[in-house]
């Protein structure tokens, strides 16, 4: 029979193992939610809090570094310029959230190298619930939005997926310290520069990725890492030029300092005219010494001035009394300055100024603009794309599948949705149809499922109507055209109705 200090001890050492075990378990479940969670500021560690500083920049510096976008000083300025311009201009804003929100980001998935004979049903279904479930998880459309706004204004957008159990989310990184360096699958690889972190901030601002680039850093490979492919995410929004990343609508920011300059002599010019100056003269002799002493006049300049209202000032000389007004020309002059240094940003930027609020067009002529803007957005969706395609290879088994974006946006949606209803009515690309009209193919398993067995909406029966009743066509004359067969004057008057 073992003795108590033997159980004791014994006690002791289980216990020993089942607190080291705990600590274990505790290291494990914070690695996970590290995954989920980038922290963004420290209250109880203001020092490692971000704070931004940006500074207003000239015409002439934009011009100089446009003179030299590759040196990595004057992209880092257009990017600081662009920044304090999307925070200090709100014309600014509205271009580049126009061309980041256009696309709906609506996707379908499909197996790559698909051969009908050699599926096996079970492996196939289990892979397809498996890649449906990942790109649910993205996010895609709001992660999406956020990493356009982030690449038009910066140039390009550096980050890394995170992913816990049921949702994911892109960590944007500093992209001061973040450099292109290669190019695999068609999609952009970055380093990292690693002399820029420190070893206590690993577990809780950086991606567990970083651990290991740091401790290469450490071991002397290089003080720029490169971020694993399997994580790293970067948009580049002008992907026709390699050599360097500068702010999409970098030609254009000189125009949004117009805008202000002009704006700014507006508001003077207005407060301007509400200012008068009234002079006064003092009488001189034959021999041009004051009839009046300058005491007495002081007096007199003292007892007007003190009834004066603030716009008005006054000024003794000896001339003539009149009064000045501090304007040169019109309120209306000073408007059109401004309105047209506005339409000429907008026009400048590619953008139909119609949109903004400004210059008026007719309905056919700004859809077809819109269609030319569409395609600047759809080079960041196929770019997008191509990262997504690149994960979905890492994710293994049987079947490979590919994700493809719908070119719908918020401006073509209901002409898509007709399109893909038409095919759909012949028997092929029903997904399509209901993905276009926002239903996520995640979703339809279920929302069929609902509508069927649970709500049982198909017991449903519509109200009756003209519609419904006899077939009877309550629409009367010719058919409407559609702005793609009418003419310029047709088009104005059919806004005008």
């Amino acid at each position: 029979m073992a003795s108590i200090s033997e159980r004791e001890k014994k006690l002791q050492e289980e216990t020993a193992k089942l607190e080291k075990a705990r600590a274990e378990f505790d290291k494990a479940v914070a690695f996970a939610r590290a995954l989920e969670k980038q922290m963004i500021n420290d209250p109880n560690n203001t020092s490692k809090n971000k704070r931004t500083s940006l500074t207003r920049y000239t015409k002439e510096d934009l011009f100089k570094w446009l003179e030299s976008p590759g040196t990595r000083n004057n992209a880092k300025s257009l990017r600081t310029a662009s920044q304090y311009l999307y925070n200090a201009s709100n014309h600014y804003q509205r271009l580049i959230n126009y061309y980041a929100g256009m696309m709906n980001w609506a996707y379908y998935i499909t197996p790559l190298a698909f051969e009908r004979d050699k599926v096996k049903p079970d492996a196939f279904q289990k892979q397809y619930y498996k890649v449906v479930q990942y790109l649910e998880e993205a996010n895609i459309p709001h992660e999406m939005y956020k990493m356009c706004v982030t690449a038009l204004r910066d140039g390009a957008v550096y980050g890394v997926f995170r992913r816990g159990k049921n949702s994911s989310f892109i960590q944007v990184l500093d992209p001061q310290y973040c450099q292109i360096t290669s190019i695999t699958d068609g999609t952009y690889g970055f380093s990292y520069q690693m002399s820029k972190v420190e070893e206590e901030d690993l577990d809780s601002w950086y991606p567990p990725e970083f651990t290991a680039m740091y401790r290469d850093y450490q071991a002397g490979k290089g003080e720029w890492q490169e971020v694993p492919m399997e994580v790293a995410f970067c948009l580049k929004a002008d992907d026709s030029v390699d050599d360097y990343t500068i702010p999409m609508f970098a030609s254009v920011m000189p125009l949004l300092l117009d805008i202000q300059n002009y704006m700014a002599l507006q508001e003077t010019a207005t407060e301007l005219q509400n200012y008068k100056l009234i002079t006064g003269n003092v009488p001189l002799n034959d021999d041009g010494t004051p009839k009046l002493d300058w005491p007495l006049v002081q007096m007199y300049v003292s007892h007007i001035m003190n009834a004066l209202p603030p716009q008005v000032g006054l000024a003794v000389a000896p001339w003539k009394l009149e009064a000045i007004n501090l304007t040169q020309q019109s309120a209306n002059n000073d408007v059109d300055i401004v309105s047209r240094s506005i339409d000429n940003f907008w026009t400048t930027s590619g953008t139909p100024p119609t949109l903004h609020g400004s210059a008026i067009e007719t309905s056919g002529g700004l859809e077809k603009a819109i269609v030319a803007d569409e395609m600047l957005s759809e080079r960041l969706m196929l770019q997008a794309e191509r990262i997504f395609n690149r994960y979905l290879k890492t994710l293994g088994g049987s079947v490979m599948f590919k994700i493809q974006f719908l070119p719908v946006t918020k401006y073509n949606q209901e002409k898509m949705v007709k399109i893909y209803k038409e095919g759909a009515t012949y028997g092929l690309g029903k997904t399509l149809y209901y993905v276009a009209m926002g239903i996520p193919q995640y979703d339809l398993s279920g929302l069929s499922y609902i509508e069927n067995n649970i709500s049982h909406l198909e017991e449903l029966t519509p109200l009756q109507s003209s519609h419904t009743m006899s077939g009877n066509d309550t629409d009367v004359g010719r058919p409407e055209l559609d702005n793609d067969n009418i003419s310029d004057e047709g088009a104005r008057s059919k806004d005008n109705r």
